[in-house]
């Protein structure tokens, strides 16, 4: 089924550039955010887009990255009782440390938080990490991607360079992206 997904917005976006350089053959289809944010069954409607290989690949690490912090700063703690989604986010963060090890917090630096609003709690509600250089740079790209994609999505159009919100100084993407 997925296969067949895949290949179904591939179709659509057939004779499409990359949303995201405006120079590729939209030859892949790009999550955005990244399906490794969400935990099984919940990934939004319409956050596909066509992109060129190397856009799509190019944003690998910083999707993993991107991913691996916003299911640690999810609190709906719902969405990750099961059993796969506890499974899935094991699997990321041991990829993330196999292949971007200074990606991952420090949890020796790690300060518990035990105020929820004006109620101080008797254990920590959550922890605060310092965050990463490799975490900062996933969260930039990522901001690019989905200005990218929200403006594709919503327009039709590709961003150019005229109308670009710049999110920090290098391009991402190794194909001339924005």
């Amino acid at each position: 089924m997925k296969g067949q997904h895949k290949a179904r917005a591939v179709r659509v976006f057939t004779n499409s550039s990359c949303y995201f350089c405006g120079a590729g053959a939209a030859a892949t289809v790009d999550h955005v955010p990244p399906q490794a944010c969400f935990p099984s069954g919940y990934m939004p409607e319409r956050f596909e887009f066509p992109a060129c290989e190397a856009c799509n690949q190019g944003t690998k690490k910083q999707d993993q990255i991107f991913a691996l912090y916003s299911m640690l700063l999810d609190f709906d703690e719902s969405k990750m009782r099961r059993r796969e989604d506890l499974e899935k986010m094991s699997k990321l963060r041991q990829g993330i440390a196999n292949n971007y090890p200074e990606a991952l917090p420090d949890e020796a630096r790690a300060l518990p938080i035990t105020r929820l609003g004006s109620l101080v709690t008797p254990r920590p509600v959550a922890y605060s990490f310092p965050v990463t250089s490799a975490a900062r740079d996933a969260m930039q790209v990522m901001t690019r991607k989905l200005t990218h994609a929200l403006y594709f999505r919503e327009t039709g159009r590709i961003l150019t360079g005229a109308s670009a919100v710049e999110a920090g100084d290098e391009p991402v993407g190794t194909c001339g992206g924005k």
